[in-house]
């Protein structure tokens, strides 16, 4: 298949091209820049330039791809939510008038709740989900909570915490009582690369790693600093819960998901095996929508 990767030199989509490259996928590797990455892969890969705010632009980029891996997201944009609904519906329509036959889309976990209780993200991320699945195109959905790896903003708020408050570990007050279902890179990476494959399998998957951690804060300072040099209390900082927790050093920032949301974004069915694999032909999830 030849798949276009959107955001191809961030995190996730600068390690999803080789993987499909590895499995003698042709891949297209798009960004805002005009120049590629300097990444290993440059040379495997074509690269284009891409504004999903430019319909034209964006259907032309799309005009001999099989497959889309969507990986955009406005969460750094004062008015995020307005920019990933304008982007998705000029994708969805750019995928139709190029005829491509597979989008998989890299969303985040969305408790049972109802909208109006769902963090503005979420609420976006479930939003874009259902606009993408309007397309013509086989979609799917892979829900993940937090993806763990070095490089990663979750990795990296766990890490500089852990380095710039060695003795007391300072947890906002919300994280206290998460529970949370990582994955780590690798595994979504794979998780990626199998649904672009997977034709068959639309709507949308949970994904997530084998363990379920209590106390995000808690589990993360521990796993990264084991063993650790000594004993250190946990304190709860309830005057992080209403602003972000900006690192004196790097860009990695913190910030609370509103309402009793947080309780419950990460969590996934720890009895249900199933929703953290693709499953196999014979078993298919739809939860399309007509457009309308």
């Amino acid at each position: 298949m030849r798949v276009l990767v959107t955001g191809a030199s961030g995190y996730l989509g600068s390690r999803i091209v080789p993987e499909l490259l590895r499995r003698g996928h042709e891949v297209v590797a798009s960004g805002t820049g005009k120049a590629p990455p300097d990444a290993p892969w440059v040379d495997q890969a074509d690269w284009r330039q891409v504004d999903v705010f430019d319909l034209r632009v964006l259907a032309a980029a799309l005009a001999d791809v099989d497959a889309v891996v969507y990986l955009i997201h406005g969460l750094g944009d004062v008015d995020f939510s307005r920019m990933d609904l304008e982007a998705a519906e000029n994708m969805r329509d750019a995928v139709d008038v190029a005829g491509v036959r597979r989008v998989v889309y890299c969303s985040g976990i969305v408790p049972d709740v109802s909208d109006e209780k769902l963090s503005e993200h979420l609420r976006s991320r479930l939003e874009v989900e259902e606009i993408l699945a309007q397309s013509h195109a086989s979609t799917l959905a892979l829900r993940a909570a937090i993806v763990v790896g070095a490089g990663s903003t979750s990795f990296e708020v766990v890490r500089q915490i852990s380095e710039r408050l060695p003795l007391v570990q300072t947890i906002p007050s919300w994280m206290r009582d998460t529970v949370v279902q990582p994955i780590a890179v690798a595994d979504a990476v794979r998780y990626v690369a199998e649904a672009v494959e997977r034709t068959d399998v639309t709507g949308h998957l949970d994904v997530a790693g084998p363990a379920i951690a209590g106390g995000t804060g808690r589990c993360g300072h521990r796993r990264f600093a084991r063993p650790p040099v000594e004993r250190r209390p946990h304190l709860a900082a309830p005057a992080l819960r209403d602003q972000s927790m900006r690192l004196e050093r790097g860009t990695s920032a913190a910030q609370e998901p509103s309402g009793t949301v947080v309780t419950t974004l990460t969590r996934t069915r720890s009895d249900d095996h199933d929703h953290r694999r693709i499953p196999p032909r014979s078993r298919r999830r739809s939860h399309r929508r007509g457009r309308g």
